[in-house]
């Protein structure tokens, strides 16, 4: 994970404008010196003493990622979090954290004329609750007929402009 200096946020202390110092991000670095490693060595502890075990969980999946920010007026911290949207990872409804993963399996596949079997299981990869429900796939529809069985014909006939004519 790479570090990353700029955006802009807002104090929730003062509703002044902040600088971000820290960003936990999968960004790789092209170069990196001894002061800005240490800087960022000490600046990943602060972040990391402001995340709970859960935050770090969705750090490490990649359900979500943090930002460092101090004020630029009364020097609070405050980290943000953002969620990420491509991640298979759902909040957990036991612990809240976003470390859900879902699997589905088809039991029994639906047919044209019964209905299916499917069973979903979740485990949560940071409080470990899991759950499993099965549920039922509708029955496959027969698919629409291309041709009626009545197909009727009504001629080519022809419209044209018509309307009302009348010559003087």
């Amino acid at each position: 994970y790479g570090i990353f200096y700029m955006g802009k946020e807002w104090c929730p202390k003062c509703g002044k404008e902040t600088t971000l110092i820290l960003a936990q991000t999968p960004l790789e670095l092209n170069a990196a010196s001894p002061e800005l490693e240490q800087y960022e060595e000490a600046a990943a502890k602060r972040l990391g003493t402001l995340m709970t075990k859960c935050e770090w969980k969705e750090h490490e999946l990649g359900s979500a990622s943090f930002k460092l920010h101090q004020c630029d007026h009364c020097s609070a911290e405050h980290r943000v979090r953002r969620e990420s949207p491509q991640s298979e990872f759902r909040p957990c409804s036991k612990c809240n954290c976003r470390a859900l993963a879902t699997q589905s399996e088809t039991l029994k596949p639906a047919g044209p004329y019964t209905d299916g079997l499917a069973r979903t299981s979740s485990v949560c990869k940071f409080c470990h609750y899991s759950t499993e429900a099965t549920h039922v796939i509708p029955k496959l529809e027969e698919k629409a007929n291309t041709k009626s069985k009545h197909q009727g014909s009504f001629g080519g006939g022809q419209t044209s402009g018509g309307g009302a004519g009348s010559s003087w």
